[in-house]
């Protein structure tokens, strides 16, 4: 029998089949046929801690699907005069991690604000 590596194809065949192997697993989040395809396509999750039933600390891996500099373009893309307080609110982000990706964008040239403080817009560079 020959086996072949996984190709992006067969991910929701792979998907399914490991939402059915843990469908009534007692500690499932379900989530597992995701970190399943982050190995598949070699990502390392960042570490996150977070407390046990028992009260012990356990780290374990988060992986947002879409960088906070990618959502904040997109939704000042659409909506040029959102101020940063407005798109932290809209993808959960705090105001501080926000500020800090839009400058960064700002630097790279990526994003610029035009206008006065009150009343002016964003503009999201090519």
């Amino acid at each position: 029998m020959i086996i072949r590596p996984a190709t992006p194809a067969d991910y929701p065949a792979i998907r399914q089949i490991l939402i059915d192997a843990f469908a009534d697993h007692p500690y499932s989040h379900q989530t597992e046929h995701q970190h399943l395809k982050r190995v598949l396509i070699g990502e390392e999750p960042p570490k996150k801690k977070c407390k046990t039933s028992v009260g012990t600390s356990v780290n374990f891996s988060v992986k947002t699907l879409v960088k906070t500099p990618v959502k904040i373009l997109q939704l000042l893309q659409d909506n040029p005069s959102m101020t940063l307080a407005e798109v932290a609110r809209e993808i959960g982000k705090s105001l501080s991690a926000v500020e800090r990706a839009s400058a960064k964008l700002v630097k790279e040239g990526r994003l610029r604000y035009v206008g006065p403080q009150k009343g002016g817009h964003w503009e999201v560079l090519p």
